[in-house]
């Protein structure tokens, strides 16, 4: 997601969309920065932050989709909105890294 980010922020450089393009990137850093605070605090309210804040990059991708992108920033904006789509329902499914790795802790705590 960072990626496809940083390409439509650089393709849209010197275009009128550039402003928007940085609204984005803003709100996506919001997401990444909630997911990361999430997974690392367990802050049960970090989930409604992370949702908040998908919702509003959501809401900015579909503010740029109105606008009349060139054809290349349309196409890159789409794999933007890809990969915000799908960090929601990544972060449902457990990550079998952690899940090996609290086991094995759990195990070797005595009794």
């Amino acid at each position: 997601m960072a990626a496809d980010v940083q390409k439509f922020v650089d393709a849209a450089d010197k275009t009128p969309f550039s402003h928007s393009a940085n609204l984005l990137e803003a709100k996506v850093l919001l997401v990444r920065v909630a997911n990361w605070r999430m997974l690392a605090t367990r802050d049960p309210k970090g989930l409604e932050t992370f949702k908040a804040n998908t919702a509003k990059a959501q809401q900015e991708i579909a503010a740029l989709e109105k606008a009349d992108l060139p054809p290349d920033l349309a196409k890159q904006l789409a794999n933007v909105k890809v990969g915000v789509g799908n960090t929601p329902r990544l972060l449902t499914r457990p990550d079998p890294i952690w899940c090996s790795a609290t086991s094995f802790t759990t195990r070797l705590l005595p009794l």
